[in-house]
């Protein structure tokens, strides 16, 4: 019996950047390794790393934290883009809920995800599923081409991207 499974990348993102990927050190998880299993001062738990959309982009610099007497993941951003990520492989039908926290101290100035040109978000959580992607039209294979070119990333099949917004 074949079960269907997601990957879900979770890249929380206080923006969008690269530091470079080597697959052997990707670490699939079966389930989301919690910030509040590693202590201030660690290095992030098991299985997070730092993710970036281009060589060019400032990182965000993540630091673990106390607060409220739970360690959390501080994001301090100016400019930058990047986030972090964790390969989960799910099957949705056993675990098909997904909840998360997150507290954004503020909003960007001048932010407007309903233009173009000012889309931004303080934090975005994106989900990626595997699927067949032979099925996409042309315009998809050109275009997911033309990303793992630019970023060094492969394409998911499809994706949810959550945000927080002005």
């Amino acid at each position: 019996m074949a079960r269907t499974h997601a990957t879900a990348a979770l890249i929380l993102l206080a923006g969008c950047a690269m530091i470079e990927r080597s697959p052997e050190r990707v670490v699939v998880m079966t389930s989301v390794t919690q910030f509040s299993s590693g202590e201030p001062g660690e290095t992030l738990p098991l299985g997070w790393r730092a993710w970036t959309v281009g060589k060019y982009k400032k990182a965000t610099e993540y630091s673990l934290v106390k607060e409220d007497g739970r360690t959390v993941i501080l994001a301090s951003a100016n400019g930058s883009a990047s986030g972090l990520s964790q390969d989960v492989r799910v099957d949705t039908r056993e675990f098909p809920l997904l909840s998360w926290r997150w507290k954004v101290p503020e909003l960007i100035a001048g932010a407007d995800n309903t233009r173009r040109n000012r889309e931004d978000s303080p934090v975005r959580m994106i989900v990626t599923f595997q699927g067949d992607t032979s099925k996409w039209s042309f315009e998809d294979r050109l275009f997911a081409s033309q990303m793992k070119m630019l970023t060094g990333y492969e394409m998911p099949y499809a994706t949810l991207m959550y945000i927080w917004e002005n």
